[in-house]
């Protein structure tokens, strides 16, 4: 009983085992997702909610249409970053693509393992392998850089018609200008802030004009209001001279920048200071704990080491006395079954219940209980009296007669 119990236990933990192995499967978690969950901690989480932040204060409808226009630039730039470290990964030599890798081995029979042609073709086999992992390395590289050069792309064009969308809601607000000049303001601020603008997308800006140009089917540009903003035309002060432009262009111009670097620029700025922050903190928890737990290793040794041996003969009387004392328990067990069994062979059958034996196809009754039976029905007859008996002798003279 008690070695049916071990069989079963150890059946159940190789089942569940392989079970567990069965089910893993290779998942790979992404910080950045999009989640209304996310934790402030996340790079995307914190880019988001730098965007939240920075449209508060303005009019409800509008900071709901900046704050669409800025994740969906963010989730441009998210995409563009892991097709980047993508890129990053091909520059160690030795590495290869999951998809690329190709276990691949010639195997034979014994017969000809130690053959030399055999062993010669195995050599090409793994030179065939090898050469064609490489050739498909090259082949995903090249693929993931043209994916790269097309997110680019597509980041730039996002960045251009989510600008000018920005552009014109914000102009919505102003009085001081018309519908028509939202190309102007749009050129105008491309000038003034040219190098903060496009510093996410590491291009020129005439690249990013010609963009915008070509997203919004432009021709040309309309010229700026300004192209630079001198020490004069600080916003609150008035023009010293008579070329500077209206003070409605001075006090605009910053205050429109600052939204658009608050929506467009900084939240990207914020994920990748946030996604080096997180790696950062990575590196000094691995640090910590390979210090800690080494450290911890070597007290063990130390502890193990101080511990003085121990004599072979006593240990291998503990060991016996356990065995011993196992097997008289075990052999207890058997012998206690043994006795169930035979006291269980040898006990007297209950016949109450059966049937009556059979004889010649005949159902034999029990004799004993038909006699009884018989025995106690004469007992109950009742006796005839004096003048019955004398009828019955008269009777019998008259028929001798």
């Amino acid at each position: 009983c008690g070695v049916f119990t071990v069989v079963v236990t150890i059946f159940k933990i190789k089942t569940a085992t392989t079970m567990s192995i069965d089910t893993t499967k290779r998942t790979r978690f992404d910080s950045a997702a999009l989640s209304p969950s996310d934790s402030p901690t996340t790079p995307m989480a914190a880019a988001r909610q730098s965007i939240t932040t920075s449209v508060e204060s303005l009019q409800p409808e509008i900071a709901r249409i900046l704050s669409r226009l800025g994740v969906e630039l963010l989730v441009c730039f998210h995409k563009l970053q892991l097709k980047r470290n993508q890129v990053k990964k091909f520059d160690d030599e030795n590495f290869i693509p999951i998809s690329a890798r190709i276990n691949f081995t010639l195997k034979g029979s014994k017969l000809v393992e130690q053959d030399e042609e055999f062993t010669s073709l195995a050599g090409d086999t793994a030179t065939i392998v090898k050469d064609f992992q490489q050739s498909l390395r090259t082949n995903i590289l090249s693929a993931t850089k043209m994916e790269v050069n097309k997110l680019e792309s597509f980041a730039l064009d996002t960045f251009a018609k989510n600008l000018r969308m920005a552009v014109k809601a914000l102009l919505l607000c102003e009085s001081a200008f018309k519908a028509e000049e939202l190309d102007k303001v749009c050129n105008t601020l491309c000038k003034l802030y040219q190098t903060q603008l496009v510093s996410n997308f590491e291009v020129p800006i005439d690249r990013f004009l010609s963009t915008f140009k070509r997203v919004h089917s432009l021709s040309s540009l309309p010229m700026p209001y300004i192209t630079e903003l001198s020490v004069e035309s600080s916003p609150g002060t008035q023009p010293m001279h008579s070329s500077l432009p209206p003070q409605r262009i001075l006090v605009f111009f910053p205050k429109l920048w600052r939204i658009v670097d608050s929506v467009f620029i900084q939240p990207w700025v914020q994920y990748l200071n946030v996604l080096e922050r997180n790696n950062t903190a990575l590196q000094i928890k691995a640090l910590g704990e390979e210090y800690f737990t080494t450290k911890s290793t070597d007290e063990g040794e130390m502890e193990v080491d101080s511990e003085p041996p121990v004599d072979p003969e006593i240990l291998n009387n503990l060991i016996q006395k356990k065995v011993d004392a196992a097997t008289k328990k075990l052999n207890s067990e058997v012998s206690k079954l043994k006795l169930a069994l035979s006291k269980a062979k040898n006990s007297p059958r209950d016949h109450s219940g059966a049937l009556p034996k059979k004889s010649g196809g005949r159902i034999v009754a029990n004799t004993k209980g038909s006699d009884a039976a018989s025995k106690q029905t004469q007992k109950m007859k009742p006796k005839p009296s004096s003048k019955t008996k004398n009828k019955i002798s008269s009777r019998a003279s008259k028929k001798s007669n």
